[in-house]
């Protein structure tokens, strides 16, 4: 039963019934199709005014407003993941409240579940616009055996038992909040056709994973979007969706538009092909939800005894994607967030989530070619949040993946990123360990397994992230010939801020912060802030520039929180010959440089009293990197009673607004725009300090991803991300 309860304006409190309103006379009716769904179904909630006043006029407002396709409808369609209560204020002048609860069943059968009656379909349909004027061949539109034919209802659930339901021709349109159930290892093919999931959703329809959504070279696109806050989904299948770049489709033609698309408890979620073409530039996978919790997948992947079976990774690429907008996308719950099939494949991703990922949250598999042009990665904004576990789950999954991505993994490791041979520039990321819980000491390994922020051959740069609470924040090799950029970014509570691995080339590491991040009571052992491993002969300089000319001064912050070297080294040499080099303006640390490196180290000085104007060093750049304030070691200190807001809209197609609050007494205030990609000041604003609201006008920027920070007397207060569309 579904309870109806109206409040004291009403007539009458009554009971509807689950599939059908109330007949009770001269009161209104509200009723839910189902009481019950499983996860992945839906019900229609649906109120009926007073039939003995027709002329009376309400106003609809629902809570939550979560997984329903209106928020101001009388009548809905929800699909929420866990037991909700929905209540409908309806108000005429008089207030009148209506709540039914609808229950969510995890990993139950649909197909027996599904009340009302499920459509059964065939496996081949033609969609044919000049055959009939309902769209003839649609058969998720319009009822044909009925003369005419009818429209389908919101929330229609339809089923295919098996085989391959094959769709051709035009364009293809599930009913908002619609359901199709799929048998064991069904596929649904688009051949020369679209497919449209508006806040629908295709599921197993009991409990044996279906087969996938396949778009070949012949689809003609895929289109998924939200209904209000009814997000389309697929659940519950072994391949997710495969999408193929038609290779003989003009640069023009776009085929892809996923937006809050959730994929939940696939085995793999999502395959994109661009190897025949690459992929156009209007062409976008965002806010899109990727999850594979392992206790929900169903057979064959399901549970087995107590180790449980693992997605092997939620996102495939393959070919040249980066033109594809890959933005503002949660992966979470898999052994691997994102792989990249190499060789030949390039990738953006920016402002995505990596969470709970068991392996790595990005990795390469194979080798690419050096004569393949396309090959790279870039991450901006990216948001790396490492599992708690503190060993990989012991299934077949694991060392499958670990054979699959090798050399890009390891068995005793979680990287944040790990990849071979192709570039990668990172950005804005931030990398971090929220369980700090277990650790006595900064013997990482005693804990859980080793976690790397980044691990490449061929990072190309790192600018503007945070590592935090990391066995190694980046782990390096720079081969000869070969230079690397590792700025502004804040290495905290790492066992070991950047590990230099293996190679002879150069690395620019310059306005970093290495700080222990705890003190040696709350928190014992020795950590590194810069270590050369025993394989390096890495020389820490800018390439661009001859040693001993003033431009190769490296102005790091050292921060060992009170300990010295009893628990924290600036620089570290443990290759056995060789001497790591340093040249930097004396006592660019909290404590006197020299006292904090191993004896192998050379150290070089230059400005014993630096000629540099106080506080430009490195300033107007990020909060991560170092602030000097004259003699003042510790850095500028961020000004009090300071904030700056998210613009809205964001993403903007033009105007936006940014609020701001500046202090009393403040001297100056500047907003300082930087394009993502490469950290490029574009526009320096300055503030008016009596107001608090700036409009700039994004026009003047190219589409792409940009952060904005608040300076307060050369100080940065906050930033935020912009996006220009």
């Amino acid at each position: 039963m579904a309870l109806l309860s109206l409040s004291a304006h009403a007539q009458k409190t009554t009971e509807a019934t689950a599939g059908g309103p109330s007949t009770t006379n001269c009161l209104p009716s509200f009723y839910a199709s189902q009481a019950s769904i499983c996860q992945g179904g839906s019900a229609v909630l649906q109120f009926g005014p007073n039939p003995c006043d027709l002329s009376t006029t309400y106003t609809y407002a629902w809570a939550p407003n979560r997984n329903i396709s209106s928020a101001t409808s009388p009548s809905v369609v929800v699909n929420p993941l866990v037991t909700t209560t929905y209540t409908l204020t309806a108000s005429t002048g008089a207030v009148n409240a209506y709540s039914t609860t609808i229950t969510v069943q995890a990993n139950c059968c649909q197909y027996a579940e599904s009340s009302p009656k499920v459509v059964e379909l065939g496996t081949n349909y033609t969609f044919d616009y000049n055959l009939a004027q309902y769209a003839y061949g649609d058969p998720f539109q319009y009822d044909f055996s009925t003369s005419p034919p009818m429209p389908r209802a919101p929330g229609t659930v339809f089923h295919v038992g098996g085989g391959t339901l094959t769709l051709h021709g035009n364009a293809y349109r599930l009913p908002v909040g619609g359901v199709l159930l799929m048998g064991p290892n069904a596929d649904v093919v688009l051949d020369d056709a679209q497919l449209y999931l508006e806040g629908a959703t295709i599921t197993a329809a009991c409990d044996e994973m279906w087969g996938g959504l396949v778009h070949p070279g012949s689809g003609h696109g895929l289109f998924a979007k939200a209904v209000g806050t009814l997000s389309p989904r697929l659940m519950h299948s072994r391949r997710g969706l495969t999408f193929t770049r038609d290779a003989t489709a003009p640069a023009s033609t776009n085929a892809l538009f996923l937006s809050n698309l959730e994929f939940l408890h696939n085995y793999r979620a999502l395959t994109l092909d661009y190897s025949a073409s690459p992929a156009p530039t209007r062409e976008y996978v965002r806010f899109c939800t990727f999850d594979a919790d392992p206790q929900l997948l169903k057979i064959p992947y399901a549970p087995i005894s107590t180790s449980s079976s693992h997605a092997p990774t939620h996102v495939r690429v393959l070919g040249d994607a980066r033109a594809l907008r890959f933005r503002q996308n949660t992966l979470q719950r898999a052994l691997v967030g994102l792989t990249l099939a190499e060789p030949g494949v390039a990738m953006q991703a920016d402002t995505c989530a990596w969470v709970d990922f068991q392996l790595a949250g990005i990795a390469s598999q194979g080798t690419p070619d050096p004569k393949n042009a396309p090959s790279r990665l870039g991450v901006t904004s990216g948001k790396f949040v490492f599992p708690t576990a503190t060993k990989h789950p012991g299934t077949g999954q694991v060392t499958q993946a670990l054979a699959d991505y090798s050399p890009a993994l390891y068995t005793d490791a979680t990287l944040g990123i790990g990849v071979v041979q192709m570039p990668v520039s990172v950005t804005g990321a931030a990398f971090r360990q929220d369980d700090t819980t277990p650790y006595a000491s900064f013997g990482y390994a005693n804990y859980r397994t080793e976690q790397i922020g980044v691990r490449s051959q061929n990072l190309t740069l790192a600018q503007g992230n945070t590592f935090r609470a990391l066995g190694v924040g980046l782990a390096l090799e720079v081969p000869a010939n070969t230079a690397t950029d590792v700025e502004r970014n804040l290495f905290s509570e790492c066992a070991k801020g950047f590990s230099l691995l293996s190679g002879s080339g150069q690395v620019l590491a310059d306005c970093n912060t290495f700080e222990r991040g705890v003190s040696l009571s709350a928190r014992s052992g020795v950590s590194y802030g810069i270590i050369n491993e025993s394989a390096s002969t890495i020389r820490l300089e800018d390439p661009n520039v001859q040693p001993g000319n003033p431009a190769t001064v490296l102005k790091n912050r050292f921060d060992d929180t009170g300990t010295s070297n009893s628990g924290f080294y600036a620089l570290y040499n443990n290759a056995p010959v060789g001497m790591l080099s340093y040249y930097s303006y004396k006592n660019y640390s909290q404590l006197t440089l020299a006292t904090l490196v191993n004896p192998s180290v050379s150290l070089t000085f230059t400005n014993t009293t630096p000629d540099y104007v106080s506080g430009t060093a490195c300033v107007n750049l990020t909060p991560n990197g170092l602030q000097r304030n004259g003699a003042s070691l510790a850095g500028a200190q961020p000004a009090t009673n300071s904030s700056l807001a998210q613009n809205t809209p964001n993403p903007t197609h033009g105007s936006t607004t940014i609020a701001y609050r500046l202090p009393k007494g403040a001297q100056s205030a500047t907003l300082l725009v930087r394009r993502a990609l490469d950290a490029r000041v574009v526009e320096t604003l300055s503030l008016d300090t009596s107001r608090q609201e700036l409009r700039p006008d994004a026009t003047r920027y190219p589409a792409g991803t940009y952060f904005y920070t608040l300076l307060v007397d050369g100080a940065p207060i906050a930033t935020h991300r912009l996006v220009v569309e």
